[in-house]
């Protein structure tokens, strides 16, 4: 290890907060192995682009000489990267003598010849680019982002970018199918490049401007607070700047002095302000995340009594033969779930679900048959933990799943095959005298009696999630 490069480990040992002056080939050297959490870069595209500096990578260089020093780069961050870490690396074809190089297939080829496993390829449209074409190339609106991971056991968080704003109406007739948390992310990603010059009063001028949103995005996926992140072609320091406005560390290298000592600093003033803005946006982004995760837990939570209510209305249907309405009601109460009990990942929520059915039906028998419904497709796949239990009707009132709702507790009437909202509130009271006296035939549709829930869903709630 040279002395430079001594200093600057013995210095980032202490702080972790450093864009350095210095080349990229020496980081395997210059870092601690296994120290960096994430590798956020685009390397120079080969001969393109002059980057002002005498050993720079790429300008003036040979392909073959380019790809093997990026061989070095790509080996070096595998050195000093963890187990769990990632590295991201933004990069684009370009023409060279008549023909398209495909630079991203073989720099992923270099990547992987260094211990590298390409996980994904991400897509990046930048909304706005260079408005002309060349002949046999249409416009260039997109690059690749190329996904790869140290081992198998890498940090990776798609629920904290799911999506709640634009979800199909679909999703409240089958909530049962769709993700609490929200649209999974896909692979193309709209992200507005910066427009030159546009930072730091017009002083801040780079080839290939990052935007701050496209890195938060893969910080955000592959990163907790406190880890260290590393670009090894800092640039102007982006990536190293909205790094430190999300908590973590950073280290960068960069060859051209100028971008370190001149236009870092104003770059990170930018960003900072820029972070402050879309900060109010996130936590908005977060509530509604919550919110759609509350109201599709409740929505398939009140389609899974309804389901089972009508398995049990079918088999009473067989076992009894009498006139009147089969069940005079389900109650679906909500509780927490119980994982002492269960080892499935998949059981999310929990219900306690009393069926209540006319005197003389074979209540051990339909309880035995309810529970074998639940275990079966399709309520086994709601996720949903259930205490099922069925009662005559005259018992109702003295049921041990309904003794701690109070007779003035105020409950939500679910008409078993209309819309995914309630239709009135009632009282524990009051649903107790309708099964009495049959009075509650106000609610029933197609011959299914109501689901009675203190779960409660509002229409304009199930609305204002609808596109």
């Amino acid at each position: 290890m040279s002395e430079t490069a001594a200093h600057v480990n013995e210095a980032l040992q202490t702080d972790w907060l450093k864009l350095h002056c210095g080349d990229a080939r020496d980081l395997g050297d210059a870092l601690p192995p296994d120290s960096i959490d994430l590798i956020v870069t685009s390397p120079p595209y080969a001969n393109l682009k002059d980057y002002g500096h005498p050993d720079q990578i790429g300008f003036g260089q040979s392909y073959e000489a380019y790809l093997k020093d990026l061989r070095e780069v790509f080996a070096g961050c595998h050195r000093v990267s963890k187990s769990s870490g990632s590295m991201w690396v933004v990069v684009d074809t370009f023409k060279s003598n008549g023909a398209l190089v495909a630079l991203p297939f073989e720099l992923s080829r270099q990547a992987s010849l260094t211990g590298w496993n390409l996980q994904d390829v991400v897509i990046w449209h930048k909304l706005k680019t260079l408005p002309w074409s060349h002949r046999g190339r249409s416009r260039r609106i997109f690059e690749y982002i190329l996904f790869f991971t140290k081992s198998r056991r890498y940090k990776y968080y798609p629920e904290r970018i799911r999506e709640v704003d634009g979800v199909k109406e679909w999703w409240s007739r089958y909530p049962e199918r769709y993700n609490p948390q929200g649209k999974s992310p896909d692979n193309i990603w709209y992200f507005p490049i910066p427009t030159q010059g546009s930072w730091g009063n017009g002083q801040v001028r780079h080839f290939n401007p990052f935007p701050p949103l496209l890195v938060e995005r893969i910080i955000t996926l592959t990163t907790d607070p406190g880890d260290v992140v590393l670009d090894p072609f800092a640039g102007t320091g982006t990536v190293l700047a909205q790094a430190a406005c999300m908590g973590r560390r950073y280290v960068g290298f960069e060859i051209n002095a100028s971008f370190v000592e001149t236009l870092f600093p104003k770059v990170t003033v930018e960003v900072e302000r820029l972070w402050l803005q879309r900060r109010s946006g996130l936590l908005e982004a977060e509530r509604k995340r919550f919110a759609f995760e509350s109201l599709v837990a409740r929505t398939r939570k009140i389609k899974y009594a309804k389901q089972l209510l009508r398995a049990v209305s079918n088999l009473l249907r067989q076992e009894v033969r009498r006139g009147g309405l089969p069940i005079r009601c389900a109650f679906a109460l909500d509780r927490d779930p119980d994982n002492s009990r269960t080892k499935s990942p998949y059981k999310l929520w929990a219900l306690d679900i009393l069926v209540v059915v006319p005197d003389g039906a074979d209540v051990l028998s339909l309880e035995d048959d309810a529970v074998k419904a639940s275990q079966r497709p399709p309520l086994s796949k709601y996720g949903i933990e259930a205490k099922i239990a069925i009662s005559p009707e005259t018992h109702v009132r003295h049921d041990p799943m309904l003794r701690g709702i109070r007779a003035e507790s105020t409950l939500w009437i679910y008409p078993a095959t209309t819309d995914h909202w309630f239709e009135a509130p009632t009282t524990m009271a009051e649903c107790i005298d309708s099964i009495s006296v049959g009075s509650g035939k106000s609610y029933v549709r197609r011959g299914l009696p109501p689901v009675i829930s203190d779960i409660s869903i509002p229409r304009d709630e199930v609305a204002g999630f609808c596109s």
